[in-house]
């Protein structure tokens, strides 16, 4: 096999959805939070000019209302389901949004305004349809997907393809009034039967339909050629592990999919034929005792949509009281939990307008809408025992949980909401940690550095954890942020109720500080000696979200939550000075003899070691956190950036 072989074969594979090692796609997406420029629209991704005249005059400019100004910071791409459109109510949607988020929606080929185009016949192809239609929007910004009914099937598979051919995945994924992917609508005996004798399939399944297509000439017969064509593709279910996302997940069902049961005994006889004829066609129409199901997708078939994402919180699966397979995106339940996770910056949390008490206040945060989530109670409560909680790093992530919610929604519809009391004082020890080309050391002795003076005797008096270690409080990180417990992050609340997100840089330098005292032995008058190295923290925030720490859960059933700060730690080295000037001038400091050998010595260190410049660079890059949550060095992005330098601590 040559090189070019190799190529089309790592094609291939990631054409398949294969991950192959070092395989990178490079994306154009620009930063999370950034403003995006609106989509350019086309026949696959129309916008108001291209609905019918009736419906424009109910929207803006056609219904002489300004048109909506928006500042996108996320794109929300829906795919409507079987024999639908976009001017049948999605149209809607899209002019509700708020202004931080723009929603685009695909219309299918021979459906809406493309009525002249033949229907797909394959899932595939419709797929391919959609993934032309939106490859812009995803390529050039954060987006999100919403999949009515097939468009859940066809959300999972534009996805996996995005990821391999782009090098992008959603932020958040909402699937609509339908089963997890994995459960097809119909029987075989039905699937056949919808494909072989459509006519007779729809007279049982949908008699709308049939009567429409008796009834209505040329327009009944397309009706129901669209229903068939869409329809049958509700049986292409996709097997568990086809694709995974990495990202936050709702499911809405509607309550009359869920629950509609009919009794056989209390029927008419020609209608109790009909309901038995629909058992040999629906996958889920049973008969449990005596009563028989008769909605789309039951409930129990929601259960498993948790599993098609890697994501902590997994998916929440929400019920939309008195709606049915279609008119649910007109319910104003389906609404509010949908624009109530606001984006921000490409990821989502409650945008509210109220703030909030420290403790033992009412809290209600209330959204411009006039929606409102909160808990007639805050109550404050201790970490631990102890006034001081330590927290370690591990590895290089770490989270502090500042409240707990508690309820049947703990996210936005809490009956309690509970604050760890003096939570800032409660200390984080890190192991500094130092590396180059030669060795790595995970715990550096000889360092002795502590977060501010008398930072240890402040928090744990009579205790020292000795060399090697950094200890900061959660004001302490906060503060070298530029943030205080009583700011208010981006959804209107304080950090208390809502987090935030921090990265640290612990920059270790690997060379010794001029004029200092160069022999460890003899030291009389205890100089700064030249052997220590100098520690510095910096830190950036990335942003200040609505931060779950941790969820707990009864069975599958979400009952109570933390959220407060999730930090990462990266630690960097360097050999050597790091840039000439900083070289030059240690030359021309170097006037005394000890210095001057020194300086001598960091020259032909930083030089004749293969990788030192590397790590020199290296050393000083920003660092920002990727969609999966580890340390990646970035040239952009974060908010506040602050310094706190490591004071020493001596022996």
């Amino acid at each position: 096999m040559d090189f070019d072989d190799l190529d089309d074969e790592i094609e291939k594979r990631v054409q398949d959805g294969e991950e192959v090692a070092c395989h990178v796609v490079e994306n154009q997406q620009p930063v999370k939070g950034t403003v995006l420029p609106l989509m350019t629209r086309s026949t696959k991704l129309p916008d108001f000019s291209r609905l019918p005249a009736a419906k424009k005059k109910a929207l803006p400019p056609y219904n002489g209302e300004a048109v909506p100004e928006r500042s996108p910071k996320l794109r929300l791409l829906c795919i409507h389901g079987a024999a639908d459109s976009y001017a049948a109510e999605w149209c809607v949607l899209e002019n509700e949004a708020p202004p931080n988020i723009e929603v685009a929606v695909h219309e299918f080929p021979g459906h809406g305004h493309r009525d002249d185009e033949d229907f797909c016949t394959t899932l595939d192809q419709l797929v391919d349809d959609c993934f032309d239609a939106f490859r812009d929007a995803m390529n050039t910004g954060a987006f999100a997907f919403l999949g009515h009914s097939i468009g859940a099937l066809m959300a999972i598979k534009v996805a996996k393809r995005a990821k391999a051919e782009l090098g992008v995945e959603p932020v958040f994924v909402v699937m609509l009034e339908r089963g997890a992917a994995e459960f097809p609508l119909f029987t075989e005996k039905g699937a056949q039967w919808l494909r072989e004798e459509p006519v007779s399939f729809f007279e049982v399944w949908n008699p709308t339909v049939y009567k429409l297509y008796k009834s209505a000439g040329e327009v009944g017969q397309r009706t129901l050629n669209m229903w068939a064509k869409d329809q049958i593709l509700d049986q292409d279910a996709i097997e568990p592990g086809f694709h995974r996302f990495k990202c936050p997940m709702l499911a809405f069902g509607a309550e009359l999919s869920w629950r509609t049961w009919v009794k056989l005994d209390e029927l008419p006889e020609a209608d109790q034929e009909m309901v038995k004829k629909k058992m040999e066609i629906g996958a889920y129409m049973k008969q449990r005792e005596d009563k028989v199901f008769q909605g789309h997708f039951p409930e129990w078939t929601y259960e498993t949509w948790p599993d098609w994402t890697e994501h902590p919180a997994g998916c929440r699966v929400i019920e939309c009281k008195g709606t049915n397979h279609m008119d649910i995106k007109l319910d104003g339940h389906f609404k509010h939990e949908l624009w109530k996770d606001r984006s921000v910056d490409g990821t989502w949390w409650p945008n509210l307008t109220s703030s909030s008490a420290y403790c033992g206040m009412s809290f209600v945060a209330k959204y411009a809408d006039g929606m409102s989530w909160g808990s007639d109670s805050i109550s404050c409560i201790r970490p631990k025992d102890e006034l001081s909680t330590l927290f370690y790093a591990s590895s290089n992530q770490m989270q502090v949980a500042f409240s707990l919610a508690e309820g049947l929604n703990p996210q936005f519809n809490t009956s309690e909401v509970y604050l760890y009391e003096a939570i800032e004082q409660s200390t984080i020890v890190f192991e500094v940690s130092f590396s180059t080309s030669r060795e790595t050391v995970s715990h550096l002795p000889g360092c002795w550095v502590a977060g501010l003076p008398n930072r240890y005797a402040q928090l744990v008096p009579g205790a020292d954890y000795g060399e090697g270690y950094l200890m900061l409080s959660v004001e302490d990180v906060l503060s070298a942020a530029g943030r205080r417990m009583e700011d208010f992050g981006s959804e209107g609340a304080q950090l208390r109720l809502s987090g935030v997100e921090i990265v640290a840089r612990v920059d270790v330098r690997n060379y010794h500080r001029p004029f200092t005292w160069p022999f460890h032995s003899w030291n009389p008058w205890r100089l700064p000696e030249a052997r220590e190295l100098e520690c510095t923290v910096h830190f950036d925030v990335l942003r200040d979200q609505f931060n779950v720490v941790q969820w707990f859960h009864e069975g599958r059933r979400p009952i109570a939550l933390q959220h407060g700060m999730r930090l990462a730690v990266v630690g960097t080295g360097s050999v050597g000075y790091v840039s000439l000037q900083q070289l030059a001038t240690q030359v021309l400091l170097g006037f005394t003899a000890f210095g001057l050998a020194q300086t001598c010595l960091d020259y032909g260190w930083f030089y004749l070691h293969r990788q030192s410049s590397f790590i020199a660079d290296r050393a000083f890059l920003r660092v920002n956190l990727d969609d999966r949550g580890t340390a990646a060095p970035a040239g952009a992005g974060g908010g506040v950036s602050a310094a706190v330098s490591a004071s020493k601590k001596g022996d």
